[in-house]
């Protein structure tokens, strides 16, 4: 799989299923599921994703073994699932089609 930044600074995974979606730092950041992240009892974040930085960028990032691995600008790290990402990317795009539609 390829994977790159866009010229908006989005990450593209070049995958079949992938095609059509730029994701956005933002996005994926307040998308960080580890325990220094959540409750462990509830899953709540344990932060207010508004207050993060709007300006938030990629510092690293790498696919191996199903799993994408990212390094933020604030120095987060994250890992996730190629399945988890789908669910979530096709999750939203309905969710805006559907919204769109009222």
């Amino acid at each position: 799989m390829k994977i790159f930044l866009d010229k908006s600074e989005c990450l593209v995974l070049e995958h079949i299923d992938f095609k059509n979606f730029s994701i956005h730092p933002l996005w994926l950041r307040e998308r960080i599921n580890n325990k220094k992240f959540l409750d462990k009892n509830n899953y709540q974040r344990l932060y207010e994703p508004s207050l993060l930085d709007s300006n938030i960028k990629f510092s690293k990032y790498s696919f191996k073994d199903n799993h994408l691995k990212v390094e933020f600008t604030d120095n987060a790290k994250g890992v996730f699932s190629l399945d988890s990402l789908l669910n979530d990317l096709c999750s939203c795009l309905l969710y805006t089609s559907d919204a769109a539609d009222e």
